[in-house]
């Protein structure tokens, strides 16, 4: 037996309004704000300045620029012109609040050999210091090079500088 029209009709309001609501808060709706948490200062979309350098002399080995979205809820994602690029996959990764105005990153992504076959991953690690007006940020990084059975392989020690993007 089928369900009579209007009780269908009620469903369908009923799901499509339970989903709306669902897909406004994964995105961030609802009462919070970021203003109501100073520890979200840092979300939004920087655009940044990385130096690669050697963890152990701090020789400057190149540079490259950064694009990152640090989400509400502890997300990030991130894109850069690396030279790698073609060679790696996307950058997630996640976030935290540290002490002060300090905040921790932790990414990694898939490296590719020119065959396409898996090299590896970088894991990264960024500690962000935000400006008084949290319209910058300086950041260290710890870059670990690993092989597919997660020998580290290399490590880098870059330095970024940021400001939040603008249109």
């Amino acid at each position: 037996m089928q369900a009579p029209r209007s009780i269908r009709s009620v469903a369908l309001v009923t799901v499509t309004a339970a989903a709306t609501i669902f897909l406004i808060q994964a995105c961030g709706g609802g009462d919070a704000t970021a203003a109501d948490d100073v520890g979200e200062a840092v979300e939004g979309a920087w655009d940044s300045s990385v130096t690669v350098r050697n963890c152990d002399t701090g020789a400057v080995s190149g540079t490259f620029r950064g694009l990152l979205a640090i989400h509400r809820g502890g997300t990030v994602s991130i894109d850069t012109s690396a030279p790698d690029h073609p060679l790696r996959g996307a950058i997630l990764g996640s976030w935290k609040r540290g002490t002060g105005p300090a905040w921790t990153v932790d990414a990694s992504h898939f490296r590719y050999n020119a065959d396409g076959t898996l090299a590896g991953t970088n894991k990264i690690r960024r500690t962000i210091t935000l400006s008084a007006d949290a319209g910058s940020y300086t950041a260290t990084l710890d870059v670990r090079i690993l092989a597919v059975d997660g020998t580290q392989l290399a490590r880098f020690c870059p330095t970024e500088t940021a400001s939040r993007m603008t249109f």
